[in-house]
């Protein structure tokens, strides 16, 4: 009798833990699709941004912070980093992130429908070493460059020509 009521006990407490998880990760997905709409919406009103803009950014950071391992970090590191276009710098900084986060990053399927719009077809590690790149050329970020390219080609031999232009682009 005592192993039934303790085994009742630890089903119940793992389908309560279960359900929570659950609940809290639907959440989440909500807070992110959220924010994600609202900031397309608010950069399409206005070219330059606005405090509300920020505000949006910063909470899809804290969504980041708070869930770094939720499906939809990666997507919201990646829209960081998407509007971040008026600080070079920072945009480096996201980019950054994502490689040290995120190296097996791809769009959850929602992402790329509702936001396809702003963002390349395919987003994965090589994308984010392109413009990673492309970024440390114009800043003259000579060393970070050439250690990206070095690590870029290794892993996507394939790709070498495209990183090597890159480095070697005027």
């Amino acid at each position: 009798m005592k192993r039934i009521k303790a085994l009742t006990i630890i089903l119940s407490l793992l389908f309560f833990s279960v359900f929570l998880h659950k609940s809290y990760a639907d959440q989440v997905e909500k807070n992110f699709k959220d924010l994600s709409l609202v900031l397309v919406k608010e950069s399409s009103q206005t070219l330059s941004p606005t405090d509300k803009y920020e505000n949006l950014i910063e909470e899809l950071r804290n969504l980041v912070r708070a869930n770094p391992h939720s499906i939809w970090a990666a997507d919201a590191q990646y829209l960081i980093a998407t509007f971040s276009v008026t600080d070079p710098q920072r945009k480096l900084k996201e980019l950054e992130k994502i490689l040290k986060d995120y190296p097996n990053i791809h769009l959850q399927d929602w992402t790329k429908e509702k936001l396809g719009s702003l963002l390349p077809k395919i987003v994965d590690e090589q994308i984010v070493r392109i413009e990673l790149s492309i970024l440390y050329k114009q800043l003259g970020e000579t060393k970070k460059l050439k250690k990206l390219t070095e690590e870029s080609i290794k892993k996507f031999p394939e790709k070498a020509y495209l990183f090597k232009e890159i480095l070697n682009m005027k």
